[in-house]
């Protein structure tokens, strides 16, 4: 079976009267950009070349967290990076920089408490894998005993930056290792709870939703140090943008608010409302085209992928339902 990626077509328009009898020649990005096109599409060069923009599979999206921007509870936009570090914050964003011979290491003298960092990936991802490296040398070893959290980002509190983290992993005897790997899933545990709880490899996703991951160590060791954090995730979001790149967003019952579908956050969200009958009368629909696969996360204390139909009709019905985000996760290897 062969598998058939998306095609994008750019097409150029230049007035005759500029081009004349001679060839028109663009030797710099900052002529481009006095054009009109769809943004987030090509990439320009600053010799004036142009080439398509890739989307990956399996990203590091520690590796290019800082060039996503989002908005916090008071509408300034935030940067991704290190969102926080209990201790010598000047050498925390060592963690990033995927080099072995950095490394972010507290201060022995704080308390333990402040043997904590926290990073924010700019936008919500689909990860499937957390991976932490610390160095082990004369200056610095690996941070013995840590637990690691992870976090969405939906707020708690309504117009606090209050969100809840979950443990995904952690020590359980001091660590000697220089690389420690998580896995993530997603656990759809029905209603049912003891005994009658029954789960199926159809309802256990190898991914969850983050945004935010925190390592915080339990103990203080002599050179305790943490070098890098990878979070790898199934691909980039090619959701992002939609509206730049001159894409839609269509809402059955409800438009406003439809930007945050595609903002690559959980703070915001659509809302659809209509009466207690089906779902299409009702207008809570979502259409994506023969064959895709929507990842999407329901707000509230209802989590799922949204799995679509070939013909494009959803699996669910809902009386009311909010989408906080959704995101095509495809590209090139």
């Amino acid at each position: 079976m062969s598998t058939r990626m998306p095609c994008l077509v750019l097409t150029l328009l230049l007035p005759v009267a500029d081009i004349g009898a001679d060839s028109l020649v663009i030797d710099s990005r900052r002529q481009w950009e006095q054009w009109q096109f769809p943004q987030g599409v090509i990439d320009l060069h600053e010799d004036g070349s142009v080439g398509l923009i890739r989307f990956h599979r399996n990203i590091d999206a520690v590796a290019d967290a800082r060039n996503f921007t989002h908005k916090n509870a008071a509408g300034n936009e935030v940067r991704g990076g290190i969102s926080k570090a209990g201790s010598n914050p000047a050498d925390a964003a060592n963690i990033l920089d995927a080099d072995p011979e950095t490394w972010w290491q507290p201060d022995p003298a704080a308390d333990v408490d402040s043997w904590r960092i926290e990073i924010d990936l700019g936008r919500l991802v689909q990860a499937s894998t957390i991976r932490l490296h610390f160095p082990d040398n004369d200056e610095a070893v690996p941070l013995r005993e840590f637990t690691v959290l992870a976090s969405e980002g939906t707020r708690q509190t309504i117009g606090k930056d209050l969100v809840l983290f979950s443990r995904v992993g952690g020590t359980t005897l001091p660590n000697e290792e220089t690389l420690i790997e998580i896995q993530l899933t997603t656990v759809e545990p029905g209603n049912a709870t003891g005994d009658h709880l029954v789960t199926t490899t159809d309802d256990t996703l190898t991914h969850m939703p983050v945004q935010y991951v925190r390592i915080v160590s339990q103990t203080k060791n002599p050179g305790g140090a943490l070098a890098d954090v990878e979070v790898i995730a199934l691909g980039d979001n090619i959701g992002l943008g939609t509206i730049e790149r001159g894409g839609t967003l269509r809402g059955g019952s409800n438009t406003q608010n439809i930007t945050n579908l595609a903002d690559g956050s959980a703070s915001l969200w659509w809302s659809g409302r209509g009466r207690p009958i089906p779902w299409r009368e009702s207008g809570h629909v979502v259409r994506v085209g023969p064959g895709s696969h929507l990842l999407g996360r329901l707000s509230g204390d209802a989590r799922a992928i949204l799995r679509l139909c070939d013909d494009g009709v959803p699996k669910f019905s809902a009386d009311f339902l909010r989408v906080a985000d959704i995101g095509w996760h495809t590209g090139s290897d």
